[in-house]
Order: structure tokens, then sequence, then C-alpha cells
């Protein structure tokens, strides 16, 4: 059964994807009759090109089988005199979340997942940065648990698409369903939409992208029908040659940071000086003198670092990570929030994988920002790059600032 709450989500859904694929800004419209609600985009008003007779279409959303119907752009009394009760037979694509669920996941490096089922019903979850754990369903809370110690992406269960795993199936043994799996018949696609939120696009969403390789591989074993993935070897770094500082680092840190180009030199500190003058002033953050300073530092030591191994660490999942400085693709809203949780200005130094941020604040320590929260890495540069490479897991910092030891 369908309600008004989907109608509205369908139309806003095509408006939004009419909007990227234009570059204009359209806008969706509902009207309700006897068997549904019929659905059409417009564009703007101001458009100077009026839209060619006779294009367009009326888009009818079944009320109670949920399933689409497609008309030539009539009235919604021209559709209400020639639809048939049980005609609609098409499901809608996955859908994308709206604007206003976009911004109850801003700002932070949160990401929103998404699920169809076959009566266009959708279900939502966003990524748990706050202080409580998420409950998960006791399938994923049993694969997780089973899982070897250093395999999972760190903070994984709070990741939407787990969040979204366990809301399924919660939702499926409400039917009275006493079989897990058959859950998946009732999903248009079997797998997660999932979005990185991010400040800079109209939407507040980037592109639908992969999820990590624990929620793909939990996806994957409960049923879901995603890729395969091999994750049963050990992938170490490729030998570099010998470490510039050998007595710096445990040799298989020391063998990560080399494969990522690690060369024991750094920048001239008057060209670092100039490049994040630049940046501050072209994108109005790292305002703070002393995390400029202290993101000094570490340009001047590690130029460019960017590791290519991913490996089961000692707690958590080793991933990919580098530093890099400042650039126009910086988050500016989700540093200056986590600045307030903080109490402390910081400065941006890099990555990891995609959408993580590794940061330095004023007192030089060392945070990593994800979807699972944010987590401290240490108070010295080459700590926090240890911690990285060895995958083992840092304090999580809580809402009032306070980071809580996890080891």
């Amino acid at each position: 059964m369908a309600t008004i709450d989907d109608a509205l989500r369908l139309a806003e859904r095509f408006a939004v994807e009419a909007t990227l694929r234009d570059g204009k800004p359209y806008r969706g419209l509902v009207e309700e009759f006897a068997h549904g609600w019929c659905v059409w985009i417009v564009p703007p008003v101001t458009d100077a090109q009026p839209p060619p007779l006779g294009s367009g279409v009326a888009v009818v959303l079944d009320r109670h089988s949920g399933l689409l119907a497609y008309y030539p752009a009539w009235s919604t009394e021209q559709v209400a005199a020639r639809y048939r009760p049980g005609s609609a037979t098409l499901v809608a694509a996955p859908p994308r979340p709206s604007r206003a669920e976009a911004a109850l996941a801003l700002p932070g490096p949160a990401r929103i997942a998404m699920a169809l089922t076959k009566q266009n019903v959708s279900f939502l979850a966003l990524s748990a940065r706050g202080d409580a754990e998420p409950v998960h369903h006791p399938a994923v809370a049993g694969w997780l648990a089973a899982q070897p110690a250093g395999r999972l992406v760190r903070g994984a269960a709070r990741h939407a698409e787990l969040v979204l795993l366990s809301r399924l199936f919660t939702e499926w043994e409400r039917t009275g369903s006493t079989d897990p799996a058959a859950m998946w018949s009732a999903l248009a696609e079997r797998r997660p939409t999932g979005y990185p939120t991010m400040s800079d696009r109209p939407l507040g969403l980037g592109p639908d992208l992969p999820c990590c390789v624990t929620c793909h591989l939990a996806w994957q074993a409960l049923g879901g029908d995603l890729a395969a993935v091999d994750w049963t070897e050990l992938r170490d770094p490729a030998a570099a040659g010998a470490a510039p500082d050998p007595d710096r680092f445990p040799p298989r840190v020391a063998a990560v940071l080399t494969e990522g180009g690690w060369t024991g030199g750094g920048l001239d500190p008057a060209q670092v000086d100039r490049l994040l003058a630049e940046a501050r002033d072209a994108y109005g953050a790292w305002h703070d003198e002393a995390a400029a300073a202290a993101a000094r530092d570490v340009f001047v030591r590690y130029p460019q670092l960017s590791t290519r191994a991913t490996v089961a660490g000692e707690d958590c999942l080793a991933q990919q990570f580098t530093l890099s400085l400042p650039d126009e693709f910086c988050p500016v809203p989700e540093l200056a929030a986590f600045e307030r949780r903080l109490g402390v200005p910081v400065c941006p130094i890099g990555t990891e994988t995609a959408f993580n941020i590794l940061v330095v604040d004023a007192r030089s320590r060392f945070f990593v920002l994800d979807q699972g929260g944010d987590w401290y890495l240490g108070a010295r540069v080459d700590e926090a790059l240890a911690n990285l490479a060895t995958g083992r897991t840092p304090g999580r910092l809580r809402a009032d600032g306070v980071v809580a030891a996890t080891r």
C-alpha cells in the first residue's frame, strides 16, 4: 500500500535526476485521484525555451500495489478517466534520499543507504555517528561477531549499509515471516544504494558509490546479490627498497610507508607555508596559525605520501591513506562542525580511502573522520601513521569532545 509520502518522494527523486541531468532546477508535482497519485516534474518557469509540444510524461503511483504506470502529459482528470485499477506493472528505480533526509546526516563524512521493495516502499538508514551504538538484527550481529580479528573496517557496525540491513531484516520479521532469507525476494534489488553526504553538493549527496568491504561482505553473506569479493588472503605491501630511516618504524609500518612514497625527505618549509596560505585564502579554512603550523610539520616530513596496501590489521582493516596539502575538495563545513565538537581548531592533512578525512589540531593531535565517527590517532604524526598502517583501533571522540579509550 503506497502513501502520499511515497508519491512526494518519487516526485522529488524525478526532479533531482532531471536537475542533475539538465543543470537547471526542476520541481516535482503530485496530485491525488481515486486510485493513486499523478506525479510530474516541471522545468523552472524562467526557462526561456518552452518544452516541445507533446513532451513529458505523467507517472501514476498506484495506491494499492505501489507500482507505476506511465501516460502522456495529460491532466489528472484525463489520467483518472482512463486509469484502470491493477494496470500499473512497473517498479521504480532505486530511490535517492530527499534533501531533508540528507540534511539529517550533515555535517560530517556520513553516509545514507537506501533499499526499495517491489511495492515501491523505500527504506533508509543513516550511518550512526553519535555516541549510541546501533542495535543490529541478530543475523547481522552474528555475522559481525564471527569475523576474524583485524578483518573488519574500523567502526563498520555503525555504517549505513549495515544499519539498513538490520532494519530490513527487522521489518521483514514484523510481517510474520519466520524465514529471514525470504526477505530478499521482496526487494526490487538485492543490494544497497549508498550515498556519501557532501556539503558542497546542492542536494548534500555525492554519487551512488560502492559500500566498504565489510558492508559488501555482510550483504553478500546474508543473501544480497553483490559481486563476490575475495578477502581470504592478506594483501601485503610490495617491496619498495629499504626504508630511509630503518629505526624509525617497525618493519611492517616502514614497508607500507615506503611503498607509499616515503623517502625520508620533505618539502621546503617556505614552500609549505606558501601553499597553506594559498589554501587559506582560496577556500576560507585553515584560519588558525597553530593548526596550520602543525600541518606544516607533517608536510615538511612527509610530502604527498600515498599508501597502496590494504591489509588485515591488529584490530581492524588497515586501509589506504594519503597525506596531501589542502585543496578545493576539502569539506569545510564538516571540519567546522568537528572543530566545534573538539573545541580546538584543526587543519586537514589528507584522506583515508575516498571520503575519510585526516586532520591535525592546534595541539598537534591527529584524528580521522569517517562515517562511523571521529577517531583519535595519536599525539605525534609517526604514531598516527603507525596506527593507520597497522590497523589499531583508535579512541573515539564523544559528542562532548572527550576521547573514549577503546583499547
